[in-house]
C-alpha cells in the first residue's frame, strides 16, 4: 500500500497534536493552574523571542545557500550564520535576564520558570537555523 507525503504529514501531525493535550491532561495532576498559565505565557514569550532572535536569517539560508556551488563555501556561510545567531540570542537572553531582574528588585513578582525556560530562545533560534540548513542542502533522507 502506498502512502502519500500528505498522509504521512498530516498523520504525524493528529499523533503529536494527541500527546500534546494528552500530555497537558498528564500534568494538570502535577501543578496548579496558575503555574500552567506561567509556564504557557513563558513559553509564548520564548518562541517570540527566538523568532525575534533569528532575524529573518533562515530565509535568507534558503534563498542564498543553493546558489553556492561550492560545499566549502556553504560551510563557511553556515559557521558565520550560525555564530551570529549564537551570539544574537545570547545577547538578547542577557538583555532579558536583565530586564527581569531589574522588574523583580522593583516588587514585580516574576515566576521561576521565566528565569529557567529562557535559555530554551537559544535552543529554538539554533534548531530553526539548523532545519533551513538541511533544507537548503535538500538533506532531509539523512536526517530521517
Amino acid at each position: 500500500m502506498i502512502v502519500s507525503n500528505i498522509t504521512k504529514y498530516v498523520g504525524s501531525n493528529l499523533l503529536i497534536k494527541a500527546f500534546v493535550f494528552f500530555s497537558q491532561v498528564f500534568v494538570a495532576f502535577f501543578i496548579s493552574v496558575q503555574e500552567l498559565g506561567e509556564i504557557k505565557t513563558t513559553l509564548a514569550m520564548v518562541e517570540i523571542f527566538s523568532l525575534l532572535v533569528c532575524l529573518g536569517m533562515n530565509a535568507s539560508v534558503l534563498a542564498t545557500a543553493p546558489k553556492i556551488f561550492e560545499k566549502d563555501k556553504r560551510k563557511e556561510l553556515y559557521s558565520q550564520i550560525m555564530t551570529f545567531n549564537l551570539f544574537s540570542s545570547l545577547s538578547v537572553v542577557l538583555i532579558l535576564m536583565i530586564g527581569l531582574l531589574i522588574f523583580h528588585s522593583i516588587g514585580w513578582e516574576i515566576p521561576v520558570a521565566t528565569y529557567q525556560l529562557m535559555p530554551l530562545i537559544i535552543m529554538m533560534s539554533m534548531s530553526t537555523l539548523l532545519v533551513s540548513f538541511i533544507q537548503s542542502e535538500k538533506a532531509f533522507g539523512k536526517l530521517a
